[in-house]
């Protein structure tokens, strides 16, 4: 074999090996959401801390300097995972202002070591960066409704920052302009993409559910589909019709389920028999499918364009 195979191909294996955490990952992650609508923690933490691991193996030759920015933003993604509450043992108060520290501290860290063009903030790293601010802005817009749904997205800027060669496996064209956009886009950005056209889908299948049902009011058709009540606890849905009583919000998945549970018991006690509903999107899910898109094919809404 010739002198210095095993350093040439060790990035590609290191790329390899973030594709199989993410899709392992993420595959895992959506099955959780598909049947319970919750995702432990402690799958974010463990694929965070991998693809740490493998951020910090690709990035070994950089230099002391470059593996402490990497440690700083693996750092900076953790700690969404921990509930500080739980260990400062106080209120809202002091937990807001630990995490504010942390995001100025580490924004203007990589700002600085970006501007001064010394090398230590990598493009990596400020995609990971720039996928935690994004996320943090979606979830806090009520864009992303849940907390899992952002914190995959954080947790696969760790494993996956970037698209880079030799992905993605399929499609290569229109060339040069899709490879410049997966390489100055974060991958979690693609994923959100590629995973939001596929939930385009899901209108039509509802549409096409209420049409064998003779169901075909517009726009309605689209969004709503009709179950017995008696039901409603057992599906993952949103009440419509009639609507449910209060503005109540929730924050877990048995909150919702204890809702429904009571919406239920009310329904019928008036009498109703049957109600209309619009389906709870598994996020997690469809970022799965969009991570596996991502990989194949790249920008979905690039290559529609």
């Amino acid at each position: 074999m010739p002198e210095g195979w095993c350093s040439s191909l060790f990035p590609v294996y290191i790329e390899y090996a973030r594709v199989a955490v993410l899709l392992s990952c993420l595959t895992l992650a959506g099955y959780r959401d598909v049947k319970s609508r919750e995702v432990s923690d402690r799958l974010w933490i463990v694929m965070g801390l991998a693809g740490g691991v493998l951020l910090l193996l690709g990035d070994s030759s950089a230099g002391l300097l470059a593996l402490l920015t990497d440690a700083l933003v693996v750092f900076f993604v953790l700690e969404h995972f921990v509930t500080w509450e739980d260990y400062l043992q106080s209120g809202e108060n002091l937990p807001l202002v630990i995490e504010v520290g942390i995001y100025i501290m580490v924004v203007a860290f990589v700002t600085y070591g970006y501007l001064d063009h010394s090398g230590i903030v990598t493009s990596q790293v400020l995609a990971i960066v720039a996928t935690v601010i994004i996320s943090r802005a979606l979830f806090e817009a009520r864009l992303l409704y849940g907390g899992a749904d952002a914190k995959a997205l954080m947790a696969s800027a760790v494993v996956l920052p970037l698209l880079a060669a030799p992905f993605p496996f399929l499609v290569t064209s229109p060339g040069y302009v899709q490879s410049t956009l997966l390489s100055i886009m974060p991958l979690p950005i693609t994923m959100l993409i590629d995973g939001a056209i596929l939930t385009l889908f899901i209108p039509l299948g509802i549409f096409a559910y209420n049409l064998r049902r003779g169901y075909h009011e517009f726009p309605e058709a689209f969004f709503l589909y009709e179950i017995p009540t008696e039901e409603l606890p057992r599906k993952f849905v949103w009440l419509r019709k009639p609507l449910p009583e209060g503005d109540e919000d929730v924050e877990t998945a048995e909150d919702d389920r204890e809702l429904r549970k009571s919406e239920a018991r009310r329904l019928k006690d008036l009498g109703i028999d049957r109600v209309y509903v619009t389906p709870q999107l598994p996020m997690v899910a469809a970022l799965a499918a969009g991570a596996v898109l991502a990989v194949l094919v790249g920008n979905v809404l690039f290559l529609l364009m």
